[in-house]
């Protein structure tokens, strides 16, 4: 309920009835305009306050049908508040920890698209802040945290990457600073890199508050609430159990949907691939595992790259729908994603090629390729820095690991699949690293 309710609810209850006509009227008239001042109060609160916090209300024309009450968005891992200026993107956040620690590491995940500037950091009690290698954040706490805030900055060039701005387009991707993946007890650090994909994420439950111009729709994974007051568009978000959190504006945008069990797809300026799509995340349920959330988008995007994958969302450039092979296999190998990296994560640092290499060999399997098992061992001892070319990148994280993944399936026969089945139920939600792969397989 919320105070607006309390407050009429406890002037029904006590003041809102008047059996005597002797009631003594000076305390009536106190207690009236009491009420009244403090409806005053929640008004003026509404109007000045409200648009720097989670409370929102209204669906937004592209919302998935949330009602219309104004509601508390909860306390997750990633809280942040956001406002998008032309191409600046200004972020308060608050992260909160599985386990309060002395020594904090945090990913920087938009360094390696974006000028990106650290404002301030708040802990309880002193600390020391270090940036490494220029996408990881270390706080050192004079006692253990569970909890930070940082405030930072990010101005978006428009170079068609997924962390982009083109006026009537902006790209928000891979941008949110999120807690370190540990692994043997050490967190893995990331680094700049100029292809490939430079990121690793465990699973957060978010909570984003967006403040953008209302001539932008915005499109992001979780439950929204949208409102528009003046010339701002204030929408929130809360999504659980994802990677990573997507966001795209756009001053035009034409959406159509389609279900899928209970999967709402949302095609937005992209239903010419919807019979790809649909194709893809039938097969991906029926090999791997179900979908176990409620929405995916399917975003045509003005980027250079032919797809890309992120958490309940993927982008298909702009240049993949001029051909329609391109435009399928594209969409296979990017839905497919949704499974291997957004379901299941792997290590894309120290090990590109499974991701990679798997998806694309399920994608090709679809649109009934041909294959050799010729393929370049190397590719099993080659973190992503290892790569010196884009072009040795694809050759082996790409091409070479898919001729991999069919000689192991040639070789298990139908236990490959279900062995998928046995990965998904055993790493849904975790990280799958080659060496569990390779147990899970036999």
């Amino acid at each position: 309920m919320t105070l607006l309710k309390t407050i009429w609810y406890n002037y029904s209850s006590s003041g809102g009835n008047f059996p005597d006509e002797k009631k003594n009227y000076f305390l009536l008239g106190f207690i009236i305009a009491g009420e009244l001042a403090a409806v005053l109060c929640i008004l003026i609160y509404i109007v000045c306050f409200l648009p720097d916090t989670g409370y929102v209300s209204g669906a937004g024309q592209n919302s998935p049908g949330k009602g219309t009450e104004a509601v508390q968005l909860s306390d997750p891992g990633i809280n942040a508040d956001i406002q998008v200026s032309g191409n600046v993107v200004s972020v308060k956040e608050e992260i909160t920890f599985a386990n309060a620690q002395k020594e904090i590491f945090a990913y920087i995940p938009s360094a390696n698209l974006s000028k990106t500037t650290i404002k301030q950091i708040s802990v309880n009690g002193d600390f020391e802040k270090e940036i490494v290698d220029g996408t990881n954040l270390v706080v050192k706490c004079e006692r253990p945290q569970d909890k930070i805030g940082v405030q930072y900055e990010m101005v978006l060039d428009s170079r068609q990457t997924t962390l982009s701005y083109s006026g009537s387009c902006i790209l928000l991707t891979n941008f949110l600073i999120t807690p370190a993946v540990y692994r043997n007890n050490a967190p893995i650090m990331t680094y700049k890199w100029y292809f490939g994909d430079p990121y690793i994420y465990g699973m957060h439950n978010y909570s984003i508050t967006f403040k953008i111009d209302k001539s932008y729709s915005i499109f992001a994974p979780g439950q929204k609430q949208d409102i528009v007051r003046g010339g701002t568009r204030i929408a929130a978000f809360e999504a659980d159990n994802l990677r990573d959190f997507p966001a795209v504006l756009f001053e035009s945008a034409e959406v159509r949907t389609q279900k899928t069990g209970g999967t709402t797809l949302y095609y937005v300026n992209s239903s010419a691939s919807m019979e790809h799509v649909n194709y893809a995340f039938s097969y991906a349920q029926k090999i791997i595992g179900p979908y176990p959330y409620k929405e995916l988008f399917i975003v045509k995007a003005p980027i250079l790259n032919e797809g890309m994958e992120f958490s309940n969302m993927i982008f298909l450039s702009d240049k993949s729908f001029s051909n329609s092979e391109t435009l399928k296999r594209v969409s296979y190998h990017e839905v497919l994603h949704q499974w291997f990296y957004g379901i299941i994560g792997t290590d894309q640092i120290n090990e590109p090629f499974l991701d990679e290499g798997i998806v694309n060999y399920l994608a090709m399997r679809l649109c009934n390729d041909s294959f050799s098992e010729n393929y370049n061992g190397n590719l099993f001892n080659l973190h992503l820095k290892d790569y010196s070319t884009r072009e040795e990148y694809y050759e082996l994280a790409y091409n070479s690991s898919t001729l991999y993944f069919y000689s192991l399936n040639k070789k298990l026969g139908d236990r490959f699949f279900k062995n998928l089945g046995k990965i998904y139920e055993s790493k849904k939600y975790k990280i799958l690293y080659y060496d569990d792969f390779i147990k899970l397989m036999n």
